[in-house]
């Protein structure tokens, strides 16, 4: 398998990760994570062609920018929590 190979490897990961995420399904996106992490640990850095460097470096950019749009997923999540944390609160009696 070619470094580039893998580098893809992780960005349907990552895709599969905002997926998740825009549907809401946490443990999915939780297990998605780990298997992303697993493969993102196993990743070599052999020498490379400037062709190589070039094409990996544009799917690290889509990497990146589909973990931006996974983590505003979460944070919308995560405020939501919050507030629904807040109004389960029993309130103060006088």
């Amino acid at each position: 398998m070619t470094i580039e190979h893998a580098y893809r490897e992780v960005l349907v990961l990552t895709q599969a990760m905002r997926e998740a995420a825009n549907a809401q399904h946490w443990e999915e996106l939780t297990q998605l994570e780990q298997q992303r992490s697993t493969r993102v640990a196993s990743l070599s850095s052999p020498p490379l062609e400037a062709d190589q460097v070039k094409r990996i470096a544009e799917i690290i950019d889509e990497i990146e920018r589909e973990s931006r749009e996974i983590l505003e997923h979460v944070q919308v999540w995560q405020k939501h929590v919050r507030i629904l944390l807040r109004l389960d609160r029993p309130t103060a009696q006088p």
